[in-house]
């Protein structure tokens, strides 16, 4: 029994980390094209020149999404998550045959 838990521990500790960074960077993802959206519904053109010139700039900022990645090259989402969780079970059915 204290093996099995030992276990239980080391695979949620192990998947704990992935999971919060991807949930976290997808939670930024969401929230900064909900801005860009948000953004884009305003009445700009009843505000004031210097306003509408704020909002301008503040829509051609946030066109482009936030998105957490590992080196440039992987983004961090949960869709990723889902993908390392898939090839780590993968793997560990291919060395349970094995053995």
């Amino acid at each position: 029994m204290e093996v099995v838990m030992e276990i239980a521990y080391t695979i949620f500790g192990w998947t704990s980390i992935p999971f919060v960074s991807c949930y976290y960077s997808q939670k930024l993802y969401d929230e900064s094209v909900r801005l860009s959206e948000t953004l884009y519904r305003i009445p700009w053109y009843k505000e004031t020149p210097k306003v509408k010139r704020s909002l301008w700039v503040m829509m051609m900022v946030t066109r482009k999404p936030i998105v957490l990645d590992y080196k440039g090259i992987i983004p961090m989402n949960l869709r990723r998550f889902l993908e390392m969780m898939h090839l780590a079970y993968s793997y560990f059915t291919i060395l349970q045959s094995m053995g």
